[in-house]
């Protein structure tokens, strides 16, 4: 380990080749005699939104089917199918470096693991894995561990509230994703019952987590009263943090919606399939792109239930913020 260190400094040809067989050899000594469970997916499409939601949801399900003694870090191993230009990687891998479920993450082009006994655990880009009649429960722990805070990400968007939006209430709001990972078809339909919300409730802020083109230098202009916080630099792993900072989360239960579930934020969740426009949680929450369920964690945070409307949703929103601001008495103070 000292002598691949010390070549990994160097600068000539000699030091990349012995570094590279250094470290090759260091991978498949730990691959051979580490006792921590391989597991494997596989991936032939772009990392758009659905993928990111099947990856935490995978995280979570291998710490529920692991016994106890195998709650340590795993050996995971992406194995791509197809053309890797096409394949964009730097969300997966913002959301992997964002995990504590994994000790490793190995890419793999076009074949198998070195590990033949690992079993292919999940296929990220395939819909419909888990059958909508049979729910899962993942643990508010285990969601945690997937979504473990960093220090850098808090720290960046602790400081972007204070200077931007200081003593109000921050609403982290997630609107679908195209295949580039861009919410620009849905803004539309939401921006301007986005922006009426906005003027009609006081000392509220909304933070819009996903990307867009306004407000991204001359591509477009600025959004009235919604904050474009991707296009002032802030990544993925910022982004989830500002979901989990924030006050309400509104949106689906995708990736964002997970971590602030993780987080105990309280939230409205946007299910296209609800029919009670009652303000109450429910007992089982239902994920959007896996098709997946989260058990409710009650008494710890709110959730609400609407309709996939800008009326509904927004309605419902007024309501938890009402109720928020009722029993804390102007908002929680930002640490």
């Amino acid at each position: 380990m000292r002598l691949c260190i010390r070549l990994g400094r160097g600068r000539t040809w000699l030091h990349r080749v012995g570094f590279a067989a250094l470290a090759a050899g260091l991978k498949h000594r730990e691959q051979v005699l580490a006792d921590r469970p391989d597991v494997v997916a596989t991936l032939g499409a772009p990392a758009e939104m659905n993928v990111l939601t099947s990856l935490a949801l995978w995280q979570g399900e291998l710490l529920r089917e692991c016994p106890a003694p195998s709650l340590a870090r795993m050996h995971a191993h992406l194995v791509l199918r197809g053309d890797a230009e096409e394949i964009p990687l730097d969300r997966l891998m913002s959301l992997v470096c964002a995990s504590e479920v994994f000790d490793d993450f190995s890419v793999l082009w076009n074949e198998a693991p070195a590990s033949s006994s690992a079993p292919v655990s999940r296929a990220l880009d395939r819909p419909g894995l888990i059958d909508d009649a049979k729910p899962i429960g993942i643990e508010r722990e285990a969601l945690q561990r997937v979504f473990a805070p960093r220090l850098d990400p808090r720290r960046t968007v602790h400081g972007y509230l204070k200077a931007a939006h200081p003593g109000n209430l921050i609403v982290a709001v997630s609107l679908p994703e195209d295949a580039d990972g861009f919410c620009d078809g849905a803004l539309p339909l939401w921006a301007p019952h986005l922006e009426r919300f906005r003027q009609q409730t006081r000392r509220i802020s909304l933070c819009l987590l996903n990307r867009t083109l306004h407000g991204s230098g001359a591509v477009a202009p600025p959004l009235d009263g919604i904050a474009c916080v991707r296009g002032l630099g802030l990544g993925l792993a910022d982004a989830l943090a500002l979901a989990q900072a924030a006050d309400v989360y509104l949106g689906r239960l995708d990736v964002f919606g997970l971590a602030a579930l993780a987080a105990g934020t309280p939230g409205v969740y946007l299910d296209p399939s609800a029919t009670d426009r009652q303000s109450r949680p429910p007992e089982l929450t239902e994920l959007g792109p896996a098709g997946a369920r989260v058990a409710e964690p009650r008494g710890e945070c709110s959730w609400r239930r609407a309709e996939e409307s800008p009326e509904a949703s927004l309605a419902t929103l007024r309501l938890l913020v009402d109720e928020l601001r009722s029993a804390t008495e102007g908002g929680r103070e930002r640490p």
